[in-house]
């Protein structure tokens, strides 16, 4: 038994490598917080920092005053709790062990399935950051670093900075056609883009471009909303700067929607907003974030936009993970469902992806079972901007 603890244990790990080498880039570069001391379906909570104000300096020594700025509480639950398995009889585990099969390297092949929680994991973060993200810019049809041009980079910068975020510790995490298409740009080897004139390398960037480190994601990073509303929508009433919940008319909305992901743009301004929530009928549309940059004015027309690719620019605490393996309700060597033969826990340092890996025994039957709990939260969407293509 202790040599195949061993082997299993090997096994674990040499299958964490493969897994954890995945094109897991926003994994790796969104914040990460402990879970340990987490029940499962416990909250986390945090506050977003506001932007502050500068005025004049009081003795008092605390300022109670109606211009301390708001500040806005998110919670973050350790909710999601799955599994992947494969099933062996007894005839089926005996034909495995008489070919020779019964070994470390089967083991690592069973357990690097878990690259399925891994990747599953890795949609959904980059899905949080489209849906909260405050505004986007690009085109759609036209991807980043073709014609060896970056500036559309620039452009995806200056969201951020206009939104007062913080230089440090931003990432652009793109699709692989903007990765490729970037990585043949003969831009980035210029010192004026990149600041060196190394070419950008695989999952190792040479420099950053435009203030970002450059990751690359396997996931599927498409949107695609529902139908939308035909005929001519139009904003009611004039909206100023801040405003995040916009009345709009007009249109036929029979069986069509505003998704939560779209874009909108408003006649006489050069902003592309995200939509923040469905929207079935015409009535009151909400933004992410901070909302407009600039004043709306009565009957501007909006133009939606429900299907596009994207990359997303954020900085590290836009973005929030917590993982740990779940518990287990085991006396020692059983659980409820069978005898626990062993079991491994795996945790990624890079990407913060853990599971655990049990192999259990149970009438006829071996389970190789991988399992993973954890929660994400957008934490704050002025700090999320897209590229979109």
């Amino acid at each position: 038994m202790a040599n195949e603890l061993t082997t299993f244990q090997r096994a674990t790990f040499a299958a964490g490598e493969p897994v954890a080498r995945e094109f897991l880039d926003f994994s790796r570069t969104i914040g990460r917080v402990p879970a340990d001391a987490v029940n499962k379906d416990g909250v986390t909570s945090f506050y977003v920092s506001p932007t502050y104000t500068r005025s004049a300096r009081t003795d008092a020594l605390i300022d109670t005053d109606s211009s301390t700025p708001n500040r806005q509480k998110v919670d973050m639950t350790l909710d999601q709790d799955f599994e992947t398995h494969v099933n062996y009889n007894g005839e089926e585990w005996r034909a495995i062990v008489n070919a020779g099969f019964a070994s470390e390297a089967f083991m690592k092949d069973q357990i690097e399935q878990a690259r399925a929680h891994a990747n599953a994991q890795e949609g959904e973060i980059g899905s949080l950051a489209k849906n909260n993200a405050c505004r986007a810019t690009g085109t759609v049809g036209t991807i980043p670093g073709s014609n060896n041009r970056v500036d559309s980079i620039g452009n995806l910068a200056l969201i951020l900075d206009d939104n007062v975020t913080p230089q440090t510790t931003r990432s652009l995490v793109v699709n692989n056609s903007a990765y490729n298409s970037l990585t043949s740009a003969d831009a980035l080897a210029r010192l004026d883009y990149s600041g060196t004139t190394a070419p950008l390398r695989l999952r190792d960037p040479a420099g950053m471009v435009g203030g970002f480190d450059i990751g690359r994601s396997s996931s599927r990073m498409a949107h695609a909303g529902g139908t939308l509303p035909t005929g001519t929508v139009s904003v009611n009433g004039a909206h100023a700067v801040g405003d995040n919940t916009i009345a709009i008319d007009g249109g036929d909305w029979n069986g069509a929607q505003v998704s939560q992901g779209d874009l909108v743009t408003f006649a006489g301004s050069n902003h592309t907003y995200v939509v923040g929530a469905d929207l079935t009928d015409p009535g009151t549309l909400t933004l992410n974030g901070s909302g407009l940059r600039e004043a709306v004015g009565d009957n501007a027309v909006c133009t939606f936009t429900r299907a596009y690719s994207y990359n997303a620019g954020f900085t590290r605490d836009a973005l929030i993970y917590q993982s740990r393996p779940p518990a287990s309700a085991d006396l020692p060597g059983i659980t409820a469902g069978g005898l626990v033969q062993m079991r491994s826990d795996y945790a990624d340092s890079a990407s913060g992806f853990t599971f655990r890996v049990r192999v259990i025994g149970y009438k006829d039957y071996i389970r190789i079972q991988m399992d993973t709990l954890y929660g994400m939260l957008a934490r704050n969407s002025d700090r999320i901007a897209l590229l979109i293509q």
